[in-house]
């Protein structure tokens, strides 16, 4: 089976293919400039990997929550492509996948997204299990969720952050969490089209793709547009 990987819910474009000639990878810090690259870059990794567009089987894209523009790009992009070639899609939860990777962590998992405004996309997890739903989140109330969720479920006082805005979170939580060991993902920065294809064949998230789901499916948004904010300001 081969499956074409495509992040752009964050500032770095991440690109993966996982063919029989291999598994193949881009990536780069693309701010907001993900439309100018995502075509021209998949074009190229899809020549790298010495197959055609037609011969992709499923194409899956970051689900969200993550960069409103950057989501939409992403999904856009791939419904195109499905649609036009008949492809099966699927999507994958960001934070989910995100904190999949730390499943063995002792304490608990912070996913944390930069939602800009002082404000993370985050969830909370244990064990690969989530213990939070999606949260639109300052750092104080952070804070109290995750000193809540340790005394609830008895774990460690450690908590390990995963996920973009993981640096600027630790900055903020450290003076509020005390008592915790704070760890972060040393890789928090980079994009996540290598980890969704783990995520995809350990979840066996293949079987939920469907010749249908590019005519329904869109991006988790857990906060308005800032254009629809300031609409109903």
């Amino acid at each position: 089976m081969t499956v074409l990987a495509v992040d752009t819910s964050q500032d770095f474009l991440s690109l993966g293919i996982m063919a029989a000639t291999g598994q193949f990878f881009f990536e780069a810090d693309a701010g907001t400039r993900h439309s100018e690259l995502l075509f021209d870059t998949l074009e190229k990794l899809i020549d790298t990997a010495g197959i055609a567009k037609t011969d992709i089987d499923v194409l899956a894209c970051m689900e969200g929550p993550g960069s409103f523009t950057g989501l939409r790009i992403g999904f856009s992009a791939l419904k195109g492509i499905a649609l036009a070639l008949n492809k099966k899609m699927i999507s994958v939860p960001t934070l989910d996948c995100t904190a999949f990777p730390f499943s063995d962590f002792p304490g608990l998992v912070a996913a944390v997204i930069d939602a800009k405004q002082n404000r993370f996309f985050s969830a909370i997890y244990r064990s690969g299990i989530s213990l939070s739903s999606y949260m639109d989140i300052g750092h104080i109330n952070l804070a109290d969720i995750i000193i809540n969720l340790q005394k609830n479920h008895k774990t460690e006082n450690s908590i390990l952050l995963c996920g973009n805005g993981a640096g600027l979170a630790k900055q903020a939580l450290e003076p509020l969490l005390d008592g915790f060991n704070i760890f972060i993902d040393p890789e928090y920065r980079r994009g996540r089209a290598a980890l969704m294809l783990k995520y995809i064949e350990k979840s066996y998230r293949f079987n939920s793709a469907s010749d249908n789901y590019a005519f329904y499916c869109k991006p988790i948004y857990i906060r308005k547009s800032d254009a629809e904010m300031q609409v109903n300001k």
